[in-house]
């Protein structure tokens, strides 16, 4: 199955989906929905920083991002550090988010 994100054309099974939440049974069941339903590969993280550290260490050629499901409430304060930390690991890509 061919998928469209904007103007271009992937595989399904191309189709990256990354969950950063702390909320163990939230990414259980969000992780279980997208394996059963889709071919979408998915990730998941518990912190933000977990999440950054494993995308900047991702080969170049490999850092696309098609979904990211962000926990806005992991720690008090940390949205903003982690979005800002995001927006400078992430130039090559568009976001949704403040």
């Amino acid at each position: 199955m061919k998928i469209f994100l904007g103007m271009v054309k992937f595989k399904e099974s191309d189709i990256k989906i990354f969950i950063v939440d702390d909320d163990e049974l939230l990414v259980k069941i969000l992780r279980t929905k997208f394996q059963q339903n889709t071919n979408y590969k998915v990730y998941s993280f518990s912190s933000g920083d977990d999440f950054i550290s494993f995308y900047k260490n991702m080969p170049r050629s490999n850092k696309q991002i098609h979904i990211l499901i962000l926990d806005y409430l992991l720690k008090p304060n940390e949205p903003i550090k982690r979005s800002k930390k995001y927006k400078s690991a992430n130039t090559g890509n568009s976001y949704l988010g403040s």
